[in-house]
């Protein structure tokens, strides 16, 4: 539960204008461009550039029963999948007031999937869920796995091909584990780090 809870504190104390597909955000009330730390340094989103095999080739892992995907491992090992899924729900409650601030990726919003997912945005410089590429054949998402759950890109996906009057055909996922980011906590005298979980997946819309 700690992992996803420190990503969000982390979101937080890094907190910017958030770019879209890149692009840094600037402006500010009295009409002067108010550069953000992402334009000052040049930090692009994660996903930014990213194609469907960034992360290697992708894997087609599903539940033997209920034949739905399942979201490759996280990269912070420790805590188990209830547990993970908890933490996500108290850092979406946490996130809530956000949504009203800061905006999801464009295409999420364009597509007008934003309701599938508990979290949606960021004070930070990447959204925890983004579109890299969708036509009317399929779409490809990326996601912070840690505070996005498979279900939610599932569900999105769903709708999305519904929408083309075809249905979403899991192709698979593949995944990246970021390099630690430290942060401002101290548990018991050691400094605490994040590892989170970048996930590409992709959906076939297919005729029914």
């Amino acid at each position: 539960m700690r992992h996803a809870i420190l990503i969000a504190c982390l979101f937080v104390v890094t907190s910017c204008n958030a770019p879209k597909n890149g692009t840094p955000a600037t402006g500010s009330s009295s009409g002067s461009p108010t550069p953000s730390l992402s334009s000052i340094f040049h930090i692009d989103p994660e996903y930014y550039g990213k194609k469907k095999d960034s992360y290697g080739s992708l894997v087609r892992n599903v539940d033997n029963n209920t034949q739905q995907p399942i979201a490759p491992v996280s990269c912070q090992n420790g805590d188990s999948p209830a547990v993970n899924e908890l933490s996500r729900q108290i850092v979406g409650t946490m996130f809530t007031p956000v949504d009203a601030v800061f905006k999801p990726d464009d295409p999420i919003a364009t597509e007008e999937l934003q309701h599938h997912f508990k979290i949606v945005s960021s004070p930070g410089t990447t959204p925890p869920v983004a579109i890299l590429d969708r036509n009317s054949n399929g779409i490809i998402f990326w996601y912070n796995s840690d505070l996005v759950n498979i279900s939610e890109v599932i569900d999105a996906a769903n709708e999305f091909c519904t929408k083309k009057k075809k249905v979403s055909v899991y192709e698979g996922s593949s995944h990246k584990c970021s390099e630690p980011k430290w942060t401002p906590f101290n548990v018991g005298g050691k400094d605490i780090k994040v590892i989170e979980t970048y996930v590409i997946s992709s959906f076939q819309c297919a005729k029914s």
